[in-house]
């Protein structure tokens, strides 16, 4: 039982580590930049052997880069419609190489 507990808190851990190691990496290279949020799209995901059902909201973000307009999608959270709203801005961490390398501090980061 306990190298179970081991193994479960060594992965956790490695999670952690990589979040905040991406964190860092962002804001070591990246430029703070400022997007709006212009929508939230919820999604339902099924898991489990009862097949139990968890809603996600993740926020649809417009943020400028090099005079262009593009479009980021964050990983989604079950907390996305309380912690974001349609018209607010948010802060984001763009690096140069590129609108598609984009990092929203606090959020899930998944890039789609």
């Amino acid at each position: 039982m306990f190298i179970i507990l081991f193994i479960v808190g060594s992965i956790f851990t490695l999670i952690g580590l990589l979040f905040f190691k991406k964190y860092s990496y962002y804001k070591k290279h990246g430029n703070m930049i400022r997007g709006s949020v212009i929508g939230i799209e919820e999604y339902t995901s099924r898991s489990g052997s009862n097949n139990s059902r968890s809603t996600y909201y993740a926020p649809i973000i417009e943020f400028p880069f090099e005079g262009k307009s593009y479009l980021f999608k964050d990983g989604g959270s079950s907390n996305g419609l309380s912690k974001y709203k349609i018209g607010q801005s948010v802060k984001l961490l763009s690096h140069p190489k590129g609108p598609e390398y984009i990092f929203l501090p606090g959020g899930v980061n998944k890039i789609s």
